[in-house]
């Protein structure tokens, strides 16, 4: 084998950066002579030199200020031989050898090209897009509560979203710098508003698909299934977008599962205890869905209220 190709970084998440060796040799160090130049501090500015001899290739240690590891066992002989597949190690750095007739993975399309090619979105579009999330949500969360109306909790829950939304995204952006070193944040902020508009019709098309059902559990079952779908459409955007991972559908599916179903635990045991300490009854804050054609919700109290009015009309008549 003529040729040997030293990868350092993750395979899948991070860009991996290669390095093919020159003449039958190829010098890793973090000095800047080197071939393969390397940032990690524990690394020595030349601290190995892959060569070959005939037709294999070894590896020489030049520095021991750290141990070297070959496939997790510590270099401890004068040459010893490397193949394609070996791992080395070094301070903490991994690096993995290849050859160059090692096939490569199919071309994967890029998803939102136009978009990730860009260095940034401006903050202006991401803004407006949240923004008009939030006032959707509002719209929406007035027509179902219509009867039962308080502007000041609604106002405070529409800022509090915006700030876990900006929240949100600045945390992928910061992943998508260290991994990518791309933040993306107008990009990701986009994304996650968009989600979030997007999880308001959902769980006001599962409250809407549950009404029918007159049961509690059908309906808490489908808010569950439409916040489990919303959330993994919102990671699946949040890893493409940060990541390069290979499958970032499969990812989102089975973060979202493990988030539903922590969530769903915690959500279940404390309802068992408040359900269990508490012994004052309590009623949905709307007793007819407001959407509905011919239908004028009305709140549990104006409910309660007419029937004792009427109640009392009976009493004066008997």
């Amino acid at each position: 084998m003529e040729t040997l190709i030293v990868q350092t970084g993750m395979r899948h998440g991070r860009v991996a950066e290669l390095a093919r060796s020159s003449m039958g040799v190829l010098s890793i160090g973090r000095g800047y002579d080197n071939d393969l130049v390397l940032t990690d501090a524990h690394i020595a500015p030349r601290q190995i030199r892959l060569f070959r001899d005939g037709d294999i290739w070894r590896m020489e240690v030049l520095d021991n200020t750290n141990p070297v590891f070959l496939n997790d066992t510590v270099v401890d002989t004068t040459l010893p031989q490397v193949n394609p597949g070996d791992a080395i190690t070094i301070g903490r750095t991994r690096l993995t050898l290849h050859s160059p007739d090692q096939p490569v993975e199919k071309t994967r399309k890029l998803v939102l090209a136009n978009w990730l090619s860009g260095g940034s979105v401006g903050f202006l579009l991401p803004l407006a897009v949240l923004l008009f999330a939030a006032a959707v949500d509002l719209v929406v969360v007035y027509l179902l509560q219509s009867t039962d109306l308080k502007w000041g909790g609604l106002l405070s829950a529409a800022m509090l979203g915006i700030a876990i939304a900006l929240g949100w995204a600045g945390l992928w952006a910061l992943g998508g710098r260290i991994i990518r070193h791309q933040h993306h944040f107008g990009l990701q902020l986009i994304a996650t508003a968009s989600v979030l508009l997007l999880a308001t019709f959902i769980e006001l098309s599962a409250n809407l698909l549950a009404w029918p059902f007159h049961n509690a559990q059908a309906s808490e079952l489908l808010e569950w299934i439409a916040y489990f779908a919303w959330v993994a459409i919102l990671l699946h955007l949040n890893l493409l977008i940060a990541t390069n991972l290979m499958r970032t559908g499969i990812a989102a599916v089975l973060l979202s599962a493990i988030i539903s179903g922590g969530l769903y635990a915690y959500y279940w045991f404390a309802e068992s205890d408040v359900e269990y300490n508490n012994s004052v009854p309590s009623y949905s804050s709307t007793l007819l869905p407001p959407l509905l054609p011919g239908s004028k919700g009305a709140s549990a109290e104006e409910y309660f209220a007419r029937l004792q009015k009427e109640a009392g009309k009976l009493g004066k008549e008997n």
